[in-house]
């Protein structure tokens, strides 16, 4: 059926609702504040010191959740100002508990001991207590760009006080009138989170549990704050690996913990969750808490029944879901940890049922936001071949036999293309490529995609080289069993090998890496292309080989692209699929993929080129321990074949090929820190550019740096572009830490800021730019959705989104492969019955938790129609390929995205062997 709308799970405050809300506020004494910053200063030098004006109070709200749940923080860090509250609560909690929590929190605080002391008997001393505060939910400003700017703290209440009336409104009841019962769990963020609780199972003993989660969002050029609501499902370990121990991947694993026990002063219900985290340590060889969640710090004995040893959850998990344990620890699913019984996401039909619970319980404080209408431009480029419809009064199996003739012609037309671009590519020499395998049926897949790709013959192997000499172009694959390269680093067993050591053994491999590649080569020439078989996953997570493989190919101008090989059910049933999506990956960074055509000809410029940005990222905590971040740019000329698709070389001020940015950009990567040393690392997970706490003084001045560097990255790529009619793409969550104009809070319509003193017309830096920027679900910043018609389907288009000036679109794409076999009816728990009357159970499928993709149309000429260049971008995220699924992302942000896998620096020169 065709969509007409798409319902949000999406809310703002009710019309009618005043607004205030009452809260406890607790507000320290500025002798107990000065005392805590005291502390914390003297773990730092002098002059670091100094520039301290905020105290850290993570490890303070891992403790609050098991100790008083009523109480809620407002953030990571707190500014050491006398009037700005700590904590918020929603009763007023016992101060006795309040001075238990701040002594044991101090105690994982680092700084002298004899301060330590005297901030204890300080809390012990010192008269504070909870005081009454009314708080203005509608609290907020508007930005130039007349985007909402709430109140800070509003992205921490909003969110609780909505879960806190899901959770009064009654247990959710679900498929065959199942209760489903929630508690208030601590969620990643500022957000809240609500948690299913006891666990259900299915028919095999595999545990999950559905989740709500809340989150505070602002809209571009909307004067109105949104309240996000998720829904899924989080799975729970029950199985440990084969060594008899959970794997982690060298991952933190978050433990969720339930309790029943009173805490001091409480009546009514004392079930309650707190989240914690284990991580492997390499010394003892067992799971540990991570140091500042400790659960032996909680401040009375009495708020654990029983000890939760970490040890004991690493080694037996499942012991820990039992019904008759006191304390309850329920370990997250993370995917690295082979499959589980439970397909991942939710279906619609239970998350739709879900949002209408939801609505009840909400009615009266938040509405659902209004419906987003269809666009009526078209949703796939010009190029991009649609399978034909049929008439019912055809057979079904004449219906396929044309299905399939179709398909046939588009395929053999698309190998056609191939072969041309890699024809202008290479220019009379020979396309080669090689692959490394371990297993004879991978290497039999990729022969047989790479075939049926590039519409080649059956020829026979002289020795282990397979030839096609085509009148395009001659084609060249090397088969080599080779298993060297891909073998574990060598590094220690344990998990302990330091940064150096993990440097000298990438070191090593990449130097033999670039000797293979040497010894696979065609007449003098190293292989344009290799494809890698290598393990899913090692043991010391350290000593995974892939990054210094491609490293050693880099070196000698070699493209590398992996396949896992097969050791699971699902890999061996899905080994055809993942070989043909390689091969894929591989035309695209040879820049041998044809290229999306927008249907606008008439109305957008012509000759139109896309220019992508992308922050490129590594931490030192990555796979060569050495940070860096590097601005690139990809720039994409649909119909200029070999030129099409070209990245933008920083050093040299010029465009050179993509396949040769990728190469260059390994082969080059240097041990690169930032300006003061700190450890570069991505925003966190728990906070949002937009919506952050205060950043500590060493993370402000590494951004104010890194900013300066990217606005004059900026402004010679866009002076660079100047005489051509140009389409910017960037990604706001990517970006905006370094780039901050693309933060909600500073944008505004038609202008640009790049480090000006104020910001200034996008016409006065270039007459041809135009400017959308793209904005993910990470962090849930858009919305879940459902179709808005009956059936609650999942339909892909481009949707208008109302109150937003008519700059700003929401891109949904079809549901990929994976998601495929969920019908609409499908239900998580429980059975249904099919169109022949047949029973199903869908609790083992995966399914699609549905993501938008925000597009907002930042700056534009006054006679442009925004939505056309919105519909635009959402034609980007289709291959023209008749077989390939829709992009995440617009196809040039794809290209940028990708290029991260080939920044690697290591701090060591190229191999000698290039």
């Amino acid at each position: 059926m065709t969509y007409s709308s798409i319902d949000l799970a999406a809310y703002e405050l009710a019309a009618g609702y005043p607004g205030l809300h009452e809260f406890q506020i607790l507000r320290l004494p500025s002798k107990l504040r000065e005392a805590f910053l005291e502390l914390y200063r003297s773990d730092f030098g002098e002059e670091e010191a100094e520039k301290i004006h905020g105290i850290p109070i993570r490890s303070l709200n891992a403790l609050l959740p098991l100790a008083a749940p009523d109480v809620i923080s407002v953030g990571r860090w707190v500014a050491a100002v006398d009037d700005v509250p700590w904590l918020y609560a929603r009763h007023p909690v016992p101060m006795k508990l309040v001075r238990l929590l701040l002594r044991t929190w101090i105690r994982s605080l680092p700084g002298l001991q004899d301060l330590r002391n005297k901030a204890e008997n300080l809390i012990k001393e010192t008269e504070f207590d909870w005081n009454t505060e009314s708080v203005d939910l509608r609290g907020q400003a508007l930005s130039g760009g007349g985007t909402a700017l709430p109140d800070g703290r509003l992205y921490h209440l909003l969110p609780d006080i909505a879960a806190r009336l899901t959770r009064a409104h009654g247990a959710f009841t679900g498929t065959e009138n199942r209760a489903w019962s929630y508690l208030e769990t601590p969620g990643g963020g500022q957000g809240a989170e609500l948690l299913s609780w006891p666990p259900r199972k299915d028919n095999l003993g595999n545990q999950f549990s559905y989740v709500i989660a809340f989150s505070l969002h602002t809209l571009p050029f909307s004067p109105l704050p949104r309240l996000h609501v998720r829904t899924g499902i989080r799975r729970w370990v029950t199985e440990v690996g084969e060594k008899g121990k959970l794997y982690s991947d060298g991952r933190k694993i978050s433990v969720f913990i339930a309790s029943d026990t009173p805490w001091p002063g409480s009546g009514g219900d004392h079930l309650r969750m707190a989240r914690h985290h284990l991580h492997y340590d390499s010394n003892t060889k067992e799971h540990a808490w991570v140091d500042i969640e400790r659960l032996e710090l909680l401040p009375a004995a009495s708020l654990l029944r029983e000890n939760v040893k970490a040890a004991e959850i690493g080694r037996n998990p499942a012991a820990f879901l039992q019904d008759d344990r006191k304390v309850r620890a329920a370990v997250t699913h993370h995917t690295t940890m082979d499959s589980h019984g439970v397909g991942a996401g939710l279906m619609a039909g239970d998350r739709v049922p879900m949002m209408k619970w939801i609505d009840a319980a909400l009615a009266g404080v938040f509405e659902r936001a209004d419906s987003c209408q269809r666009s009526d431009h078209p949703g796939y480029p010009a190029n991009k071949p649609v399978e034909p419809t049929f008439s019912k009064k055809i057979l079904e199996e004449e219906r396929e036999q044309r299905r399939q003739q179709f398909r046939r012609e588009h395929s053999t037309a698309e190998a056609t293309r191939r072969r041309a671009l890699l024809s202008t590519i290479y220019d009379g020499r020979p396309f080669t490529a090689v692959i490394l395998w371990q297993n004879s049926e991978t290497r039999d897949a990729l022969i047989d995609s790479f075939r049926e790709l590039l519409d080649l013959p059956l020829a026979a192997a002289e020795g282990d080289t397979i030839t096609w000499n085509l009148p395009e172009v001659s084609i060249r694959l090397r088969l080599t069993q080779r298993s060297e390269p891909t073998r574990a680093l060598e590094v220690r067993g344990d998990g302990s090998a330091s940064a150096r050591q993990v440097r000298a053994a990438i070191s090593k491999r990449r130097a033999e890496t670039a000797q293979v590649m040497g010894e696979s080569g065609f007449e003098g020439r190293t292989p344009d292309v290799a494809i890698v078989e290598i393990a899913r996953k090692f043991e010391v997570r350290k000593s995974d080989p892939k990054h210094a493989v491609r490293l050693g190919c880099a070196d000698t101008g070699t493209l590398t692209q992996f396949i896992q090989t097969t050791v699971t059910k699902e890999l061996r049933k899905n080994r055809p699929h993942r070989a043909k999506k390689s091969w894929l990956d591989v035309f695209r960074q040879l820049g041998a993929s044809p290229l999306p055509e927008h249907t606008f000809a008439e109305t957008l410029p012509a000759g139109l080129q896309y220019v992508a940005v992308w922050m490129t990222k590594r931490q030192r905590g990555g796979p060569t321990r050495v940070a860096r971040q590097v601005p690139i740019a990809v720039r994409v000329r649909p119909g200029e074949g070999a030129d099409a698709v070209q990245g933008w070389h920083d050093g040299l001020h010029t465009w050179i090929p993509y396949r040769d940015l990728l190469t260059k950009l390994a082969s080059e990567s240097r041990d690169e820190t930032t300006a003061d040393g700190h450890d570069d690392s991505e925003e966190s997970e728990e906070e949002s550019a937009d919506e952050s706490d205060e950043l500590p003084p060493a993370e402000r001045t590494v951004n104010e740096t890194r900013q300066r560097e990217t606005a004059a990255f900026l402004r010679a790529l866009i002076a660079e572009t100047r005489d051509h009619p140009t389409l910017l793409l960037t990604h706001a969550q990517n970006l905006r830490s370094a780039w901050p104009w693309l933060q909600n809070a500073q944008m505004e319509p038609d202008l640009l800021w790049l480090a000006d003193a104020e910001p200034v017309s996008t016409a006065l830096y270039s007459p041809n730019l135009r400017h959308v920027r793209v904005r993910t679900s990470d962090r849930d910043e858009t919305p879940q959705w459902y179709g808005g018609d009956e059936g609650h389907g999942l339909p892909a288009s481009l949707w208008r989104l109302p109150g937003s000036g008519g700059r700003v679109f929401y891109s949904s794409a079809d549901r990929p492969a994976t998601a495929r076999k969920a019908a609409i009816s499908a239900r998580k728990e429980g059975t249904r019955m099919n169109k022949k009357f047949e029973e199903i159970t869908d609790t083992h499928l995966n399914a699609f938790n549905p993501r938008l993709l925000e597009l907002t149309v930042q700056s534009c000429s006054p006679s442009d129609t925004p939505s056309v260049w919105a519909a635009c971008v959402h034609q980007l995220r289709y291959p023209p390929e008749i077989s390939a699924p829709a992009l995440q992302l617009p196809l040039p942000l794809h290209l940028a995205a990708q290029v991260a896998a080939y920044l690697l620096p290591t701090g060591t020169e190229p191999s000698q062997s290039a």
